[in-house]
């Protein structure tokens, strides 16, 4: 899923080159933020997608792979989402001295959609339910 960069390249107050929209590391943080952006809501619904039988969660994925316990899961999963945003903000280190105000705009958006997932998931009514422990 990669619904950002039409929105967040049509925020910019101007285009980005097709060098800087299509370098190998701003194609890799894209990549990096959409994957984060979809992970970090499945640490919230992992207990709600548990109970209904839910496959497409990032959580339960690590729990049938390793047939492990879901906080155990939850956990690797965690884990995995941390290494992600880690290798964004070293990549978005590396990139942002070469890039134009626009591209610093797109790459901060990226960073944007990353937090906002966050602070969504843990306010959503959605997910309120699913608040009590998690099952093993």
């Amino acid at each position: 899923m990669e619904p950002f960069h039409p929105l967040c390249e049509a925020a910019q107050p101007c285009e980005l080159t097709p060098g800087e929209l299509h370098h190998p590391l701003m194609r890799r943080l894209a990549r990096l933020s959409a994957d984060a952006a979809v992970w970090i809501p499945d640490l919230f619904s992992a207990v709600k997608e548990q109970r209904s039988g839910g496959m497409i969660n990032l959580a339960l994925a690590y729990q049938r792979a390793h047939q492990c316990p879901l906080p155990v899961a939850v956990t690797l999963a965690i884990e995995r989402i941390n290494r992600t945003i880690r290798e964004f903000q070293e990549l978005r280190a590396e990139i942002e001295p070469s890039l134009s105000p626009s591209g610093v705009g797109y790459v901060e958006g990226m960073a944007g959609w990353i937090r906002g997932c966050y602070y969504w998931s843990r306010t959503v009514p959605r997910y309120a339910d699913a608040a009590g422990p998690l099952a093993g």
